[in-house]
């Protein structure tokens, strides 16, 4: 009860800070990651509770809110790994919807440690406003670009956020169906993997 009352007022502290600091890496970053940890740690919760006691209406708007702060958090990471766009054309890269495109482009020109952080938040942020869209196909059409930035950070760095990334892709793996790239097996590697690097801290 604490950690949900007091998040919206630290998030609130953090965007009027961005206001004055846009391109402060560190603050995009934070704001990203609160919104994601305050959705999936506070908000979920109670939209599942809402869901399970019928009270659909209250479940709706939950759902509505999760999903305006899975898309504000992905609009702040995205802004990082923008800032790291070192040639200028990651926006053709994304906009091409080819995630085989988007994966070569950030693989020549996203190499160094600093580019995992924007990555991760961008594909966690993404892939989870799509895993709460309730379906909707224009929302799981971005997965495959969504799925590529979260790929290039765990080749980067498969230790950040404690294997989270590599947690992820297991998640994603074992959500869609094979004919949308899902296979329990890959998801099975990735759960396995992320707990060898991690040591089971996550």
């Amino acid at each position: 009860d604490i950690f949900g009352k007091a998040v919206p007022s630290a998030i609130l502290q953090a965007e009027a800070l961005i206001r004055v600091s846009p391109d402060n890496e560190k603050l995009l970053i934070g704001l990203s990651r609160t919104y994601v940890v305050y959705a999936y740690g506070w908000l979920s919760a109670e939209w599942e509770l809402a869901d399970e006691r019928g009270d659909f209406e209250l479940a709706d708007e939950l759902e509505r809110r999760l999903m305006e702060l899975y898309k504000r958090s992905s609009q702040l990471a995205l802004r990082v790994v923008h800032k790291h766009d070192r040639v200028g054309k990651l926006g053709e890269a994304l906009k091409s919807g080819k995630a085989d495109v988007l994966s070569a482009y950030l693989k020549q020109h996203y190499t160094d440690q600093d580019d995992v952080s924007g990555l991760y938040w961008a594909g966690a942020a993404w892939g989870s406003m799509i895993a709460n869209s309730g379906g909707d196909l224009n929302a799981i059409a971005d997965a495959p670009p969504a799925r590529a930035l979260m790929e290039r950070s765990v080749e980067l760095n498969p230790g950040y956020a404690d294997a989270g990334g590599l947690g992820a892709l297991g998640d994603a793996a074992a959500a869609f169906t094979e004919l949308l790239g899902g296979n329990l097996d890959t998801a099975k590697g990735y759960y396995d993997r992320a707990l060898t690097v991690c040591q089971r801290r996550n």
